[in-house]
């Protein structure tokens, strides 16, 4: 099973010739019939159209073709002329035969070597998506597939919520969304706590006790002291003679 948009932008070979055709702009399909149209390669003048039928291959990259002449122009393939759509446009609304309004298209699947259409799934807005699930619809008899708007039958609608009702998908939507809360709310409050003891422990430490001890300087070793040098004798002069020697000496 594929989804449809993943063909866009798609290169298109042909097998014989081993020629690039083009890109894949555009999936044509009819949800009534069930089945793949054809695709549309290129934009504006340049666009051609290939029919379903001459789809030898849909790899994950490449769609191969036989040969390069399955390539028309839409006119020349009215099916597809008349069933493809502006890109620019929104995607058709979705409705019940009853009158409700279900959403609008959203993807569309399809499975076998024949492109057949095996379901489609219709958004109903991001937040409706969330809480109610997207509605998945199987392709049922009395669809209209029209340019703007499909119409699907009520009944149809209320067998494909049977079992899995959107009651059901609302509960456990709501489930995934009060648990994935609950559990933010749970590693916040953590985180919350964590970066409380933190601070509480920052806090309780003096501002700079750690860094703003200054270890005491420790005294320089003196030098040692020189040993006091050692004083010369000093010369010791002659006791004079008293004067009564020498007068005898004269």
């Amino acid at each position: 099973m594929r989804e449809i948009s993943s063909l866009l932008n798609s290169e298109v070979i042909s097998v014989k010739e081993g020629k690039r055709l083009g890109v894949i702009s555009q999936a044509v399909y009819d949800l009534a019939a069930g089945r793949l149209l054809g695709l549309i390669i290129g934009k504006g003048p340049a666009e051609k159209g290939i029919r379903a039928a001459d789809i030898k291959t849909w790899g994950p990259d490449v769609v191969m073709v036989e040969k390069s002449e399955v390539a028309k122009r839409l006119s020349e393939l009215p099916e597809l002329l008349d069933a493809r759509r502006d890109p620019g446009r929104p995607p058709q609304q979705v409705v019940t035969d009853a009158g409700q309004r279900l959403g609008r298209l959203s993807r569309v699947y399809l499975a076998g070597a024949k492109f057949q259409i095996v379901r489609f799934e219709v958004s109903g807005g991001a937040w409706r998506d969330l809480t109610e699930g997207v509605l998945s619809m199987p392709v049922a008899k009395g669809i209209i597939h029209g340019p703007d708007t499909i119409i699907v039958p009520a009944e149809a609608v209320a067998k494909a919520t049977e079992g899995a009702s959107l009651k059901a998908s609302v509960g456990k939507a709501t489930e995934v969304v009060r648990d994935a809360a609950t559990e933010g709310a749970k590693q916040l409050a953590e985180s919350v706590e964590s970066g409380t003891e933190v601070v509480k422990k920052t806090l309780a430490t003096p501002l700079g006790k750690a860094e703003s001890v200054v270890p005491e300087e420790k005294p320089e070793p003196a030098a040692p002291k020189s040993a006091p040098k050692a004083k010369k004798p000093s010369a010791t002069k002659p006791k004079p003679k008293p004067k009564a020697e020498e007068e005898e000496k004269e």
